[in-house]
């Protein structure tokens, strides 16, 4: 578990102590216990309780709480608040700009326990008699409630892809020697559903559910039980014979264009029966498809595409957007070298927040001093391994980058991103955008949209027009590989590769356990078919350094 994880269990603590009125100086204390514990620049998971004690802020009791987190995932009083907290009200303390006094507001003051609820007080203009609250500001929060209405009860790829996992291995313990694949939206690798489909060389019906403790029985039928997971997440087991698993994965996953595209195939074979998928493409004398891939036509597929040329997870040579405790990562700048080079990676390229992102610890000129000075010590003792002195550099909302020419000049690496100001409208946003990509320094465009899934859509960005600029300006994209972005969208992938605008899969990392995400990355670059010649950091560092400088 990261340092940022188990922060995150002492900062939504002291969101539940505030919405149930506890005592403020408490609920202040674990908000800044959390706050603080995130910069810590040593792995919490794994101290002693000795160790504990000596970081600031760590007391008897919450060192016992902090080793409570690591061993089983929460600690006693967090559960008793969670266990007395609607899932509404925990739903509606992800909501951006309004904290947990204002959902306080809204449970004491007008019943409110849900996502549904607020939406109809809004509608009945009922916010409008609380302080604090006006037309606008009910406005954008009816925006942000239908962005989570829409997105309720599904999960992030990671999350689904492990749940998936244990519901598979739960299953193949209880009924060994049956096949089990995952099919459909986790096979095919979506940011995210809000179903598992799984699929199983046995009849359904045959199945004791006797003992699941998370798997209710609520439907059933000859092929498919559907389930519900934690009340919630729909989980789909199908039957299938031993001797056809294959063509019922093939069946369940891919998107409608894909499968319409593959009808007349599907009609030519029905009374042969296909193991594995890999025997119906040869069956059909068609390259295989991989799941991740099926969300064009098959034609498509095939016509624009050199599959062979597809990139693969052992393309990428470096490491690239990673953050050190410099800024606001959680190891140093020789923790992460090594832990990149263990991987197998050539070079990493460090590149932490500037000034203006102060929440983010931004690096201030005499930080950027102390930064390069480290990175020339440690590539003179590294040897092979190179660190690359880069920075993720903000984007101002007049589009000017966050330092002057002067100082920029001293970066190999400049990414550019947008952090703050986040709900421009649509024009001041792509001007914004526009203005830091025709930046001559501006050499990556990080996380371009700004989304966060599940959480926050994206900017209202002209994503055609963003990539064309890119393009003529020499500017190459970033696929942010934190599965909370997952930035560009793998649907870009393919005009990107049109317009020939280099992209560059990043992990985004703040700690070794981050630099992992790549692979999440390199599942979106696939869905959108980019070759691994269009993608920067398949390069060594010299030819990764030569692709971005500009003619």
């Amino acid at each position: 578990m990261t340092n940022k994880e188990i922060a995150s269990k002492f900062q939504l603590l002291a969101d539940l102590m505030t919405l149930h009125g506890a005592d403020t100086f408490r609920a202040r204390s674990y908000q800044f216990l959390g706050q603080s514990l995130k910069n810590i620049p040593d792995n919490l998971e794994g101290m002693e309780e000795s160790a504990l004690l000596g970081i600031k802020g760590v007391g008897r009791s919450t060192a016992s709480q902090i080793l409570a987190i690591c061993a089983t995932g929460s600690f006693p009083i967090l559960e008793d608040y969670l266990s007395k907290t609607p899932f509404g009200l925990r739903q509606l303390l992800r909501l951006k700009g309004f904290g947990p006094q204002k959902v306080r507001q809204w449970w004491l003051e007008l019943g409110v326990e849900s996502i549904g609820e607020l939406r109809y007080a809004i509608e009945e203009n009922r916010l409008l008699s609380l302080k604090g609250f006006g037309l606008k500001s009910q406005h954008d929060l009816l925006e942000q409630l239908a962005f989570l209405q829409a997105h309720e009860n599904q999960l992030l790829y990671p999350d689904l892809l492990k749940l998936a996992t244990e519901l598979r291995d739960e299953i193949a313990n209880r009924v060994p020697g049956i096949p089990i694949c995952i099919a459909g939206e986790v096979a095919r690798k979506l940011p995210y559903s809000g179903e598992i489909d799984i699929v199983l060389g046995t009849s359904v019906n045959s199945l004791s559910f006797d003992g699941f403790t998370q798997l209710k029985k609520i439907d059933s039928s000859h092929q498919r039980i559907q389930t519900l997971w934690d009340g919630r997440l729909a989980v789909n087991l199908h039957g299938s014979r031993v001797d056809n698993l294959g063509f019922r994965c093939l069946e369940l996953t891919g998107s409608a264009a894909f499968h319409k595209s593959i009808e007349g195939y599907l009609a030519k074979t029905p009374d042969r029966n296909f193991k594995d998928e890999k025997e119906w493409f040869s069956y059909h004398n068609i390259p295989f498809i991989p799941a991740e891939m099926r969300e064009y036509p098959l034609q498509e597929i095939l016509a624009s595409s050199k599959l062979e040329e597809v990139i693969q997870p052992g393309d990428i040579r470096g490491v690239v957007h990673a953050h050190s405790h410099f800024s606001d990562g959680s190891d140093s700048l020789e923790t992460l070298a090594i832990a990149c080079a263990q991987q197998g990676f050539e070079y990493l390229v460090i590149t932490d927040h500037s000034q203006a992102a102060f929440y983010a610890n931004g690096m201030k000129w005499e930080n950027i001093l102390e930064q390069h000075r480290e990175i020339d010590r440690l590539n003179s003792a590294n040897g092979a391994f190179r660190l690359v002195k880069g920075i993720e550099c903000d984007i101002l909302p007049s589009g000017e980058l966050d330092y002057s020419p002067d100082i920029l000049a001293t970066f190999e690496v400049v990414i550019a991103s947008v952090h703050s100001q986040l709900r421009m409208d649509a024009n001041k946003a792509m001007a914004r955008l526009l203005r830091a990509i025709e930046n001559p320094f501006t050499q990556i465009l990080g996380h371009p949209t700004g989304r966060l899934l599940l959480s926050r859509p994206g900017y209202h960005l002209d994503m055609r027009k963003i990539l064309d600029a890119c393009k003529a300006n020499q500017v190459a994209v970033e696929i942010n590989a934190n599965p909370r972005r997952l930035d560009l969208d793998w649907s870009w992938v393919p005009y990107a590769m049109e317009k020939q605008v280099l992209l560059c899969v990043n992990p985004d990392a703040h700690g070794v356990s981050g630099i992992k995400d790549i692979t999440y990355g390199i599942a979106m670059a696939r869905k959108g078919r980019l070759h691994r010649q269009g993608c920067l950091n398949t390069r060594d560092v010299n030819g990764f350094l030569k692709g971005l400088e500009k003619h």
